[in-house]
């Protein structure tokens, strides 16, 4: 490339690889042969470099991404029936050529009529929108699957519905919704739109439709989204729902002790009344008690106080009678 790698040097060597191993390297030579010393040294630093250079990209981007990025240039081959060619392109090429402008991707339809088409966009939305325009204008209604389409025909028993370009179905009367109506047009009329599901085709190839079955659908996804919010909302509210339910507890509780408060005074009431009997019974046994034990001894010391007045007596008149002479010799003393 500058003259002293090409013309002033005499060797050009690359080498590419992995941690592993080197998948593949490049050499020329301005001399006349390589040294086996030269290329093992040469072969020793480009393992270094490469290892250098590995550590920087995965300190960038460790793996490979999935898939391209969104804004990248992309291009996909899609498989479709050779018959489906003609309606794909459309007449004078009308169809083609729209899909064209709505999506701005580019389609290359081989000319083998082997039905590969090649689909260039400049990003992912362009390329996802080119794909499913190439479904619609080529593909078939299938049974179970849901519809948005067009009312193209009104009859007494029922309606024509177009779910894809130059596909239409039949939704009878019976299946435009859970009631019985008894027109068609009081529920729609033509070139409404109407979400419909294939339920079923038949021998001659003609689809039926049903409206009905695509609201009940359409409910039941509403159902099982729902209780995927709802236990956020219950724990959250779960708070609240448990104050109630300690309330009572409490109550309960309080109930009781205020039952034995109100109780206590009557009980204490009674209970007095009960011990108060108790107590004077207690009394009156007592002094019977005292009196039993003292008795004998009272009995003792009365009878000496009994004897006493007949001894006073008895010695009455001798003191009387000694008086006199007593009171002689106490004179004289």
């Amino acid at each position: 490339i500058i003259g002293a790698e090409d013309h002033f040097g005499d060797m050009d060597f690359k080498v590419c690889g992995t941690r592993k191993g080197v998948t593949g390297f490049q050499l020329d030579l301005k001399i006349h042969g390589l040294p086996f010393s030269i290329a093992k040294e040469a072969m020793k630093q480009v393992t270094e470099a490469r290892h250098k250079i590995l550590d920087v990209m995965e300190a960038a981007q460790g793996t490979p991404r999935s898939g391209l990025r969104e804004h990248a240039p992309q291009i996909e081959i899609i498989q479709i029936d050779p018959e489906k060619i003609g309606a794909l392109i459309g007449p004078g090429g009308k169809n083609i050529r729209r899909i064209t402008e709505v999506t701005g991707a580019s389609l290359d339809i081989d000319e083998d009529n082997s039905g590969k088409i090649r689909v260039y966009a400049s990003n992912s939305e362009a390329m996802e929108r080119a794909k499913q325009e190439i479904d619609v204008a080529t593909g078939e209604i299938e049974v179970g699957k849901t519809y948005r389409g067009i009312v193209r025909g009104v009859k007494d028993f029922g309606v024509f519905v177009e779910c894809l370009p130059g596909k239409e179905g039949l939704v009878h009367v019976s299946e435009m919704a859970d009631f019985r109506g008894n027109h068609p047009e009081d529920i729609c009329k033509l070139g409404d739109e109407l979400v419909v599901k294939c339920i079923a085709t038949d021998e001659r190839g003609r689809v039926k439709l049903s409206r009905r079955a695509a609201m009940e659908e359409q409910q039941a996804k509403m159902e099982d989204d729902s209780p995927a919010e709802e236990p956020a909302d219950s724990t959250s509210e779960q708070p609240s729902d448990e104050q109630p339910s300690e309330e009572p507890a409490q109550a309960e509780e309080a109930a009781p002790e205020e039952a034995a408060a109100d109780s206590s005074p009557e009980e204490s009431a009674e209970e007095a009344a009960e011990e108060q009997p108790a107590e004077e019974a207690a009394e009156e046994a007592a002094p019977e008690e005292a009196a039993e034990d003292s008795s004998p001894e009272e009995s003792a010391d009365e009878q000496p106080s009994e004897e006493q007045p007949e001894q006073s007596e008895d010695s009455a008149p001798d003191q009387d009678e000694d008086g006199p002479e007593s009171l002689e010799k106490e004179e004289q003393s």
